[in-house]
């Protein structure tokens, strides 16, 4: 019996020795879209969010996938006719990489790179693109 108890005693404590540490991180996002040339074909502020989930390696390392939503509202989307939609909805999804550093209690640092591909959508047409 003693052996049958230190088998499940050294079963738990190596067991601890590879817990792994799952993040959840909701970001909300602000997008200002002045590159659109010329026109000026939506408002000056969009807002949406994005949620990434981690896996925790090594206690600074953090990876996993990142899923968004940004809407932007188009310009005249007060003179556009009924039924056609006035806002422009951006969906990205990829990967995301963090490394956080710690350099006093309560105060921690994070930096990151996310890649993926990204939908827009608007009155039933829609355009994907790489997104970084």
């Amino acid at each position: 019996m003693k052996k049958v108890y230190a088998t499940i005693l050294a079963l738990i404590i190596s067991a601890s020795g590879f817990a792994v540490e799952f993040t959840l991180k909701i970001t909300p996002t602000a997008m200002f879209p002045f590159l659109s040339g010329k026109e000026q074909k939506y408002d000056p502020v969009g807002g949406g969010a994005f949620i990434d989930f981690g896996v925790n390696l090594k206690g600074f390392l953090n990876v996993g996938p990142e899923l968004g939503f940004i809407i932007l509202p188009k310009n005249n989307s007060k003179n556009l006719e009924s039924g056609v939609d006035p806002n422009l909805l951006i969906v990205p999804f990829g990967a995301q990489v963090q490394a956080s550093y710690s350099p006093l209690a309560r105060l921690e640092l994070t930096g990151g790179l996310a890649l993926g591909a990204y939908g827009a959508f608007t009155n039933e047409r829609s355009h994907y693109a790489p997104w970084y």
